[in-house]
């Protein structure tokens, strides 16, 4: 009987498709209206071992603002139970092919905004302050150039995903995964992060 290969990127799973079409349309027509309102902040990094978090352009050049139903928006706490119950079908759709994954929830989901220039460098997502086990990002326009999202293993990629609108990429968030967002050239890239533990 012959051994199958472990590969990194065999647990990167790719969904397509992630709501119907009309409804991600509904989707992206709100997050452009947050976007008029100014909701986007600059995104933060942690930056030491307590749990710090500051802005570094240089690191995370990106906005993002916190889908919670906690708003008293009734829209945003609609876009955030909806939102919260697609990451949970995704979550259970990659749990039921890695069984002996141990998962609570998801949490913490963050609409995010790369405009031209924008990036993300190689990072974790997993840190000793804010423990990760999944990541997820769902990715709703593809009206933009570059942005790419890119998975390296001691300086080699070995992943790499072009833009796909409304579709969403799960993974381990641990040190096994670096990954990072090329710049976007052109253009602005909206997207949804959230992670489960």
């Amino acid at each position: 009987m012959e051994e199958k290969k472990f590969h990194l990127k065999d647990h990167i799973m790719e969904i397509e498709k992630v709501m119907a079409d009309k409804h991600c349309a509904a989707l992206i027509k709100y997050v452009y209206f947050k976007n008029s309102q100014g909701a986007f902040e600059q995104a933060k990094i942690i930056k030491d071992e307590e749990g710090d978090q500051d802005s570094n352009k240089e690191i995370r050049d990106t906005k993002n603002f916190a889908l919670t139903n906690l708003n008293e928006s009734i829209t945003d706490q609609h876009w955030c139970n909806l939102c919260h119950h697609i990451f949970t079908k995704a979550m259970q759709r990659y749990h039921s092919l890695h069984p002996m994954l141990s998962l609570a929830a998801v949490y913490d989901m963050q609409l995010l905004k790369y405009e031209p220039g924008g990036h993300y460098v190689t990072h974790v997502d997993d840190h000793p302050t804010i423990p990760r086990t999944l990541s997820f990002i769902w990715r709703l326009n593809n009206d933009y150039e570059g942005g790419d999202l890119v998975w390296t293993m001691h300086g080699k990629e070995f992943h790499r995903s072009k833009t796909k609108p409304n579709s969403m990429l799960i993974w381990p968030s641990s040190f096994l995964y670096p990954h990072g967002v090329e710049p976007v050239t052109k253009g602005t890239r909206y997207s949804i992060v959230a992670w489960a533990r």
